[in-house]
């Protein structure tokens, strides 16, 4: 009888802790699994998760989709560790959309996309490839919230607008600017088609500010619940991007920006530089420039008899560092 009560005494303890490691059948199915997030089952019930599972490994990313016209306040979750938890790293609803507007065949989208969530920006264009913007807009809330779409439009004054009308591509030429009289267009014409590219000269000796230009009809303000276009001029910089212009292109006798190294920063950065000017080189961290310091001048070429006209080219003299 002793042993048989050693041995129950022995065994109770054994016996309670195998079933302390035992799910009780009230709990079975709301625990996770160890090292494994549950699916959420107390979100916005219009989430749609990729892949579909009841439970997903430690560090697995789960793509997130919604139903009907919404998208997900953020694109996909991941499940992580905080201690000894398992855990979803963002918690994530479905939010009101604009879907991209039907107003012009020819209006090229950017970015291209069916639905756009409330704040993000789109830029229209009318041409392919990377021209000049027709407008910027963005998608608003709606007011009232049974409104089907609501848009903003940005104004050259950097305000926002609602627009009651759509934006469309207007095919009217651009009327030939008054820049320097100087100028010569590869084209002589009263007025251009937009997109069209244009090559500006200049009397010898001299260089034009913006070598390639183009206009295009760029949104400037809401007049009367009515969009109102401008002409825009384009330029092509010494980097061979499009910039828009500013001022009156002229004839000048100088340099144009180097066609040198992205990285370089130069002190003033422009993109053109009258003759003796000094520009101060720089670079990120852990580069050095070959030259610190650059000024624009001109050498003699040649002389034309026939004309009596000096030509002379103009370049870029260096200084580094040491003085040299």
């Amino acid at each position: 009888m002793a042993l048989q009560w050693m041995f129950l005494l022995l065994l109770t303890p054994l016996l309670a802790a195998h079933n302390r490691d035992k799910p009780s059948p009230n709990t079975f199915g709301k625990l996770s699994e160890k090292g494994k997030c549950k699916a959420p089952s107390d979100w916005d019930s219009r989430l749609r998760f990729y892949p579909k599972r009841i439970s997903y490994d430690l560090n697995e990313v789960v793509q997130l989709n919604c139903t009907g016209r919404f998208l997900p306040s953020v694109p996909q979750i991941q499940c992580i560790s905080r201690g000894a938890q398992a855990m979803w790293n963002e918690t994530a609803t479905c939010k009101e959309t604009c879907q991209q507007p039907q107003w012009d065949s020819q209006l090229q989208f950017s970015p291209n996309q069916n639905f756009y969530r409330v704040g993000e920006e789109v830029t229209l264009s009318c041409f392919l490839n990377s021209t000049p913007p027709l407008a910027v807009i963005r998608c608003a809330n709606r007011i009232p919230p049974k409104q089907s779409n609501a848009w903003e439009v940005l104004a050259i004054g950097g305000t926002w607008h609602r627009l009651a009308q759509k934006l469309t591509c207007t095919m009217a030429k651009c009327p030939k600017p008054q820049w320097d009289a100087q100028l010569q267009f590869s084209e002589s014409k009263t007025k251009y088609p937009q997109n069209t590219e244009l090559t500006l000269t200049c009397p010898k000796g001299l260089e034009p500010s913006f070598p390639k230009v183009k206009c295009t009809k760029e949104f400037q303000r809401v007049s009367s619940g009515k969009p109102d276009y401008v002409d825009a001029w384009w330029g092509r910089n010494s980097r061979g991007a499009w910039t828009r212009i500013e001022r009156d292109v002229l004839c000048t006798e100088g340099c144009q920006r180097p066609p040198w190294d992205s990285r370089l920063q130069l002190v003033p950065d422009q993109e053109n530089y009258e003759k003796d000017q000094e520009v101060y080189l720089s670079c990120p961290r852990g580069f050095q420039p070959t030259y610190t310091e650059i000024k624009c001048q001109s050498e003699f070429q040649y002389y034309d008899v026939l004309i009596h006209y000096s030509l002379y080219k103009e370049f870029w003299h260096g200084r580094n560092s040491t003085g040299a």
